[in-house]
């Protein structure tokens, strides 16, 4: 009996004891985790040229433009005719590249592919092929050839003069890296028919702007440098305008023409927003070309500027 009544008595305070133990345990925890510390501060998110970008932006061919004219009348001022922007290694609309790194196609493919380049309209690629942009990076040229390029056909639609004293371009987003590998195809080779077919060249007086891009933030303007006098037109008078972009970096641009008229001793510059336009460009490393061999089914890899073909 005076066992159990001593186990009685222990019991209790050896509980307490390491109650009382566990107690200031956990505040000693509590209170180390509560200390100050220095906050984390994540690195910069910024992209520079160089900058690696995530697989899965890096491998994605960039936006492909419109291809088709676009006609508005702008501020009850000017008639604007906006022609599809060129942006590829041979001045076309786009380029069209192999979706996959596949070489060899059955006869049901191969004339998929044919039918898609010999249409002036065509509608979605077929799963084989991708139509996209990109043009090499480079000083731009009245051919075209280094750059994009675009005409807009402006008419004065009003009862005054009216003086264009300036054409720019303002970035829509940031600069992205172009990291895409370009797989050209020699249309001739799929569909000798298309190596007939030229972008047209307009033949009248152009006013051309230069515009040399880079790496920029959203609602960066680029000011067009004009070789030549300012376009003045008078009612009903008609002006030819291309615009020549270049790029030193391998980049993609989103951009949006603006235009600044003069009438009547007040200068207003209008946003073009209806307008917007991937420009992409690339390193020649970044193309490769592709020509269909003569068994009909099978492509074999070869240099981009062989005579004879067209690697667009």
């Amino acid at each position: 009996m005076a066992k159990l009544i001593m186990f009685r008595t222990v019991l209790p305070r050896t509980l307490i004891a390491f109650c009382l133990l566990g107690l200031v345990t956990t505040c000693n925890s509590t209170v180390g985790n509560n200390a100050p510390t220095s906050p984390t501060v994540p690195p910069s998110a910024s992209i520079t040229p160089g900058t690696n970008l995530p697989s899965a932006q890096s491998s994605s061919p960039p936006p492909l433009n419109i291809g088709k004219t676009i006609v508005f009348d702008l501020a009850g001022l000017l008639h604007i005719e906006f022609n599809p922007i060129t942006c590829s290694p041979e001045g076309h609309t786009n380029v069209v590249v192999l979706a996959s790194n596949r070489l060899e196609y059955d006869s049901g493919e191969i004339q998929q592919m044919n039918t898609y380049l010999g249409q002036i309209s065509p509608p979605a690629p077929p799963a084989t092929l991708i139509e996209t942009s990109g043009a090499f990076v480079g000083e731009p040229t009245a051919s075209a050839q280094a750059g994009c390029s675009v005409n807009l056909q402006v008419t004065n639609i009003g009862n005054s003069a009216i003086q264009i004293t300036g054409v720019d371009v303002r970035l829509q987003s940031d600069a992205q890296l172009n990291q895409y590998q370009y797989r050209l195809i020699d249309l001739c080779s799929v569909n000798r028919n298309v190596c007939s077919i030229r972008p047209p060249h307009h033949l009248g007086v152009t006013f051309p702007y230069y515009f040399n891009l880079s790496m920029a933030k959203a609602n960066t303007v680029f000011s067009g440098q004009l070789q030549g006098n300012q376009p003045l037109l008078d009612p009903g008078q008609v002006a030819f305008i291309r615009l020549y972009f270049s790029s030193s970096e391998n980049l993609i641009y989103s951009v949006a023409p603006e235009i600044t008229v003069s009438l009547v001793n007040q200068q207003t510059t209008y946003t073009l927003s209806q307008l917007t336009s991937t420009l992409a460009f690339a390193n020649p490393g970044q193309f490769s070309c592709y020509q269909l061999q003569s068994n009909g089914n099978t492509f074999a890899q070869i240099g981009l500027s062989v005579p004879g073909t067209l690697c667009s």
